[in-house]
C-alpha cells in the first residue's frame, strides 16, 4: 500500500506537471464515460431494476394468440376472460384491467384523467399493498357497490393536496360520487398510460355474453412452483377445450403467457442494446485517443524510463508506475464523466417520448448501481488505454535512447506503428457507428415522407368525451356533437370541422367480424374490419379523397337506413372484382344491414410504418359512442383557435373538461416520436465518435510532422517544394483513412445485417421505406464525409510542415 500510495503521488505530479495533455485526455475520456454512464443508467432503469411488485417476476401477462393471423398478443374478451378464471389450474390470482377517461370534478376546474378499470383480483396479481386504506375486494364488483376509487399517489398529492384523510371521503367521477377507499404506494408504477385513479370492473351478466368483442389486458400471477412454460401449457390446454366449445367464434384461438417484464420491455430492449454498443464505440475510440497521446507522452519520457532502469527498476515496475498513472487519469475523468452523466441523464428525461411505451424511462435514477459501474468503467478504461503505452515505454533501455539522437526521445518504427494501427481502429470504428446512423436517419426520413392518407396542415384534434350520467341516451349524444360542430363551423377561419371515434396514428382501435351479404362464411379466411364512428365533414375536413360512391351526410341518422362507407383496402379485399356498392354487410353481433354508399381513401391508422387493415366508416348518429376526437381546419393560429374551441364546448355544458387540443402534424410527430428519439441519440453518438477521430489522425499527422521536421527540412533544402511536402504528409493521412474506411465498410456489413435481424421494429424499419442494410448511398456518403475529416485533421499539420524555414529545420533539436 505504501508503494501503491508512492505511485499515485507521483502520477499526480507527473499529470499536473503536463496539464495541456491532462486536460486533453480529461475531457475526451470523460465524454467516453459520461455517454456510458448515461445510457447504462437507462438499461439499469428499464431492464435491471426490480419491478416495484411483490416478486415481480412471478407477474404475468396473458394474451389471445392468433397464429394463422400472425398476432400472438391480442386482448381478451370478456366471456373468454371469465371462462380463463374459472377453469385455469397454473394462477393463483387472474385479473381484467381495461382504460377509460373520466372526468374529476369538484371544487377545482375539471379535469379528463385516466382510469383504470380492473377486476377486484387486479392488485393481488401484481402483488401491491395499499399506502393508505384498502384495495378492491370481490364484493366490490358487484352492481350498487361499485361506487369506489383507489387513488395513485401522484393524483392524491397533486388534485387532492395529500389529504392524509382523503380515505373515506366522496369525489366527483363524471357526475358519479365515488367514495376513496385507499391510495396506492408513491413506488407503484403500472404503464406509461396516464392511470390516476382505478375503479372496480362491474360484473354484470351481459358481461359473459361478450365472447365476439375484444379489449380486455389480464394479468395473472403464477401458482407457486409453477413454470412460465407450465403455465403456457396449461392455458393452451384451457384455449382449447374452449375452441371446441365454441368453434364459430373461437376457431384459431389460443392462449399465450409472457412474463410481465418482457411484455413491458422486450421490443425496447434491442433498441437500447444497439445504443449500449454505440456508446462501446464512443469509449472504445477515446481510450485509442488517450492511448495515442500516452505513446507519443511516452517518447518524451524514453530518458527518464532508461535513467529508472539504468537506477535499478524493473521493468514490471515501471510497467505498473505508468498504469498507476492511466488508472489515475481515468478515475479522474470518471468524477468528470459522472456529472456529465448527471446532465445526460436529465437530458435523456426531457427527451425520452412517452410514447416508448416502457414505465421506468421518465424515472431514470443514478443509484449505487450506477456509480458502481461507474467506478468499474474507470478503472477498465484505464487499463485498456495504458496498458500498451506502459509496455512500449518500458522497453525502453539507456544506451539504446541515447544512441536515438540528443533531443527527448524519437519513436521506432513499432510505436509508429501501433499509433497508426489505433488510428485505423478509431476510423474502422468511427464508420460502422456512422453507418449504423446515417441508415437509420435515412430511414427516419423516408419514414417522415409517407404519406397517412389525409391532408395534416391546418388540422387541429380536439378530444370531447360525453359523462354517461348526463348523457346516456344515444340520442342526447348524437344531438351534442352535431350542435357542437355547428358552432364550431361558424368560428372565424374554420372551413371545415367533423369528428372521428379513434384518431388516426393514436393507437385507438376497434376491429370486429364481418358477415357480407350472399356470401358463405369461410373458416380459414375470416372476415374482419376496423371499424370507426364519424361525423359528416369529417372526410372533407381530413381530404381524404373518396374512390366511388358518396361521403356522409346529415341524412345518415338515426331515423334513416343503416349504411357505411369502406376504404380502398376493404373494398379491393372484400369485393376484388366489382365495385362493393350496393352490397350489404352485417357487424358481429348485430342483426342489422347496413348497405355500403361509399369508398374512401386509405389511411395508416397504426402508424406511418404500419400496413393498411380493412376499414369502415359507420355514421356516428346512427351509432352513437358518447366521445368524438373533433378535427377542425383552420387558418387561425393555435393561441386564438384553442381558447374558442373550448368556449365553445363550455357554451353548450361548462362542467365538461376539454382534453389535451393538438394539431394533426403533433400527432403525426408524436406517432414517430420513438424512431426520432433513437436516431437523435446514435446520430449523437456518432458525431463524437467523428469528432474523436479526427481529433485522433490530427494528433498522429501532427506527432509525425515534428518527428520529421529535418527531414523535411533536408528536402527543401535540395529543391521540394511546398505544395509537394503538403501533399507527402496528406497522402499519409489519407492511406490511414482509407485502410480505416475499407475494415469499418466490412465490419458495418456485417454488423448492419444483424441490425436488420435482431433490432425492435423502432430501428430497423429498412424494409418497407427503401433503405437496405447495405445501402450504397449511405455507405458511400458516410466513408466519403470520414475521408474529408481526416484530410481536413491532415491538412493543419500538413500546412505547418509546408511553412518550415530549411535553415531551421536543420538546426532542429
Amino acid at each position: 500500500m505504501e508503494t501503491l500510495w508512492q505511485d499515485i503521488r507521483y502520477g499526480a505530479r507527473m499529470l499536473a506537471k503536463s496539464p495541456g495533455f491532462t486536460a486533453v485526455a480529461l475531457l475526451t475520456l470523460a465524454l467516453g464515460i459520461g455517454v456510458n454512464a448515461a445510457i447504462f443508467s437507462v438499461v439499469n432503469a428499464v431492464l435491471l431494476r426490480s419491478l416495484p411488485y411483490k416478486d415481480p417476476d412471478r407477474v404475468v401477462r396473458v394474451f389471445e394468440k392468433r397464429v394463422r393471423e400472425n398476432n400472438l398478443t391480442n386482448v381478451v374478451s370478456p366471456a373468454d376472460f371469465l371462462d380463463w378464471n374459472a377453469q385455469n389450474q397454473v394462477f393463483s390470482h387472474m385479473a381484467a384491467q381495461i382504460m377509460t377517461p373520466v372526468d374529476l370534478l369538484g371544487s377545482e376546474e375539471p379535469e379528463r384523467v385516466g382510469a383504470g378499470v380492473v377486476t377486484s383480483e387486479f392488485f393481488d396479481a401484481l402483488g401491491v399493498s395499499p399506502a393508505r386504506g384498502r384495495l378492491f375486494l370481490a364484493d366490490d364488483q358487484q352492481v350498487g357497490h361499485e361506487h369506489i376509487v383507489v387513488l395513485t399517489d401522484g393524483v392524491w398529492r397533486r388534485r387532492f393536496g395529500a389529504d392524509p384523510d382523503i380515505v373515506g371521503k366522496t369525489i366527483n367521477l363524471s357526475g358519479i360520487p365515488c367514495t376513496v377507499i385507499g391510495i396506492l404506494p408513491a413506488s407503484f408504477r403500472f404503464s406509461i398510460r396516464e392511470i390516476e385513479l382505478w375503479i372496480p370492473y362491474p360484473q354484470t351478466p351481459e358481461l359473459s355474453q361478450i365472447r365476439g368483442a375484444h379489449f380486455i389486458n389480464v394479468y395473472a400471477r403464477l401458482k407457486p412452483g409453477v413454470s412460465l412454460q407450465q403455465a403456457q401449457a396449461g392455458m393452451e390446454t384451457l384455449a382449447a377445450n374452449l375452441e371446441k366449445q365454441y368453434p364459430d367464434i373461437n376457431r384459431g384461438h389460443s392462449a399465450n403467457v409472457v412474463s410481465l417484464r418482457e411484455d413491458l420491455v422486450g421490443q425496447v430492449r434491442p433498441s437500447l442494446y444497439v445504443l449500449t454498443v454505440g456508446v462501446g464505440f464512443v469509449l472504445l475510440i477515446a481510450c485509442s485517443n488517450v492511448a495515442n497521446l500516452l505513446l507519443s507522452r511516452g517518447v518524451a519520457r524514453q530518458k527518464e524510463m532508461a535513467i529508472r532502469s539504468a537506477l535499478g527498476a524493473g521493468r514490471t515496475r515501471m510497467v505498473r508506475q505508468l498504469l498507476t498513472e492511466s488508472v489515475l487519469l481515468a478515475f479522474v475523468a470518471g468524477v468528470v464523466g459522472c456529472l456529465l452523466a448527471v446532465w445526460g441523464v436529465d437530458g435523456l428525461r426531457l427527451l425520452v417520448p412517452r410514447e416508448l411505451g416502457v414505465p421506468g424511462l421518465q424515472d431514470i435514477p443514478l443509484d449505487t448501481t450506477v456509480l458502481g459501474y461507474l467506478v468499474a468503467l474507470s478503472v477498465l478504461t484505464g487499463i485498456v488505454f495504458g496498458l500498451v503505452p506502459a509496455v512500449y515505454a518500458s522497453r525502453t533501455e539507456l544506451n539504446e535512447t541515447l544512441k536515438e539522437g540528443t533531443r527527448s526521445g524519437t519513436a521506432g518504427t513499432g510505436h509508429q506503428r501501433l499509433r497508426r494501427a489505433l488510428v485505423v481502429a478509431e476510423f474502422s470504428l468511427s464508420l460502422i457507428l456512422l453507418i449504423g446512423a446515417g441508415l437509420m436517419v435515412r430511414t427516419f426520413l423516408r419514414l417522415s415522407e409517407v404519406q397517412p392518407g389525409f391532408r395534416s396542415e391546418n388540422v387541429v384534434t380536439m378530444p370531447v368525451a360525453l359523462p354517461r350520467t348526463r348523457y346516456r341516451e344515444p340520442q342526447k349524444q348524437a344531438e351534442f356533437f352535431e350542435r357542437l360542430l355547428a358552432k364550431l363551423r361558424a368560428l372565424p377561419g374554420v372551413e371545415a370541422a367533423g369528428g372521428i371515434s379513434d384518431l388516426p396514428l393514436s393507437g385507438q382501435d376497434n376491429r370486429t367480424g364481418i358477415a357480407i351479404e350472399n356470401a358463405p362464411p369461410n373458416p380459414q379466411e375470416p372476415t374482419r374490419a376496423h371499424h370507426r364512428k364519424v361525423t359528416p365533414g369529417y372526410f372533407q375536413t381530413m381530404r381524404i379523397p373518396l374512390v366511388e360512391g358518396r361521403f356522409l351526410n346529415e341524412a345518415d341518422n338515426a331515423t334513416a337506413p343503416l349504411v357505411l362507407l369502406f376504404n380502398h383496402a376493404a373494398a379491393q379485399r372484400y369485393f376484388p372484382n366489382e365495385s362493393s356498392l350496393g352490397h350489404r354487410i352485417r357487424l358481429g353481433g348485430t342483426q342489422e344491414w347496413r348497405e355500403i354508399v361509399g369508398v374512401v381513401g386509405d389511411v395508416r391508422h397504426w402508424g406511418l410504418d404500419s400496413k393498411i387493415n380493412p376499414e369502415m366508416y359507420l355514421p356516428e348518429a346512427q351509432t352513437p359512442v358518447g366521445w368524438m376526437n373533433l378535427m377542425i381546419r383552420s387558418n387561425a393560429g393555435m393561441e386564438t383557435l384553442a381558447p374558442a374551441l373550448r368556449a365553445q364546448v363550455q357554451s353548450l355544458d361548462k362542467d365538461l373538461p376539454v382534453g389535451h387540443i393538438a394539431t394533426m402534424d403533433e400527432v403525426i410527430a408524436t406517432s414517430i416520436a420513438p424512431q426520432r428519439f433513437y436516431v437523435l441519440l446514435l446520430g449523437v453518438f456518432a458525431g463524437l465518435a467523428l469528432a474523436l477521430a479526427g481529433v485522433g489522425i490530427y494528433s498522429v499527422m501532427a506527432y509525425a510532422v515534428n518527428q520529421r521536421t529535418q527531414e523535411i527540412g533536408i528536402r527543401m533544402t535540395l529543391g521540394a517544394q511546398p505544395r509537394e511536402v503538403l501533399r507527402l504528409v496528406l497522402r499519409q493521412g489519407l492511406v490511414l483513412a482509407l485502410v480505416g474506411v475499407a475494415i469499418g465498410i466490412v465490419g458495418a456489413m456485417g454488423i448492419t445485417r444483424l441490425l436488420q435481424q435482431f433490432v425492435a421494429r423502432e430501428l430497423a424499419s429498412f424494409v418497407g421505406f427503401g433503405v437496405e442494410p447495405t445501402d450504397p448511398a449511405t455507405f458511400a456518403g458516410v466513408s466519403l464525409l470520414l475521408i474529408a475529416v481526416a484530410l481536413l485533421a491532415c491538412y493543419l499539420p500538413a500546412r505547418r510542415a509546408a511553412q518550415v524555414d530549411p535553415m531551421v529545420a536543420i538546426r532542429y533539436e
